[in-house]
């Protein structure tokens, strides 16, 4: 049988227990807890404010494809999808309407729908070895856009989760891309206006 002791001890730690709930008082491991995470997300600000600083000077000294891979690799997949999708229309204010490329934007719009853009590459891929093909014939400009379209519905697919993923550095490409595109327009307003929505995300 228990000592009269020990059961007002016990009484006294539940009633202790009960007042913590009521009044939100942390408990030591608790608040460790926070610590940590707290911790672990100034940890993951200053890598991004350092993947920044990386792609702005790689911008700078014209390595597009550094750039892209310091912003790219600390995205979730959904905001690669988005900063792609958002890249990919910009570009298409200054070119022909492609139903093609049109398609992969649409599947940007629909998480559930990201599985159909490798079928999407596959169509884009096509146009892009035809107007490869007809190299003299083909508009420089078109050919960027071609292969930005690509890549946007590489990293759609890739978001997706399917199998057969494509490469994994497709989403660096984008860069080098647009800036390939924006270099053959030669638009002033659309390069300032290109360069602010590469850094958009971050």
């Amino acid at each position: 049988m228990p000592r009269a002791g020990y059961m007002a001890t016990k009484i006294s730690f539940e009633g202790r227990r009960g007042a913590e709930a009521m009044t939100g008082y942390i408990r030591p491991k608790a608040a460790s807890c926070e610590r940590r995470l707290r911790g672990h997300a100034i940890v993951a600000s200053m890598k991004q404010t350092l993947s920044i600083v990386k792609a702005k000077q790689a911008w700078a000294e014209g390595r597009f494809l550094d750039c892209g891979r310091a912003l790219y690799e600390p995205m979730q997949p959904h905001e690669r999808v988005n900063w792609a999708a958002d890249l990919l229309m910009f570009c298409m204010q200054y070119s022909p309407s492609l139903p093609a490329i049109d398609r992969v934007v649409e599947l940007a719009k629909v998480p559930s729908d990201w599985r159909l853009a490798h079928a999407a590459f596959n169509e884009v891929r096509r146009m892009t070895l035809v107007a490869e093909a007809r190299d003299s014939a083909i508009d420089p400009a078109l050919k960027s856009l071609l292969f930005l379209a690509e890549n946007t519905a590489k990293v759609i697919y890739n978001a997706s989760g399917e199998p057969a993923p494509f490469d994994a550095d497709a989403g660096w490409e984008l860069v080098p891309c647009v800036a390939h595109f924006l270099a053959t327009i030669s638009v002033p307003a659309a390069t300032e206006g290109g360069i602010q929505l590469i850094f958009a995300q971050v």
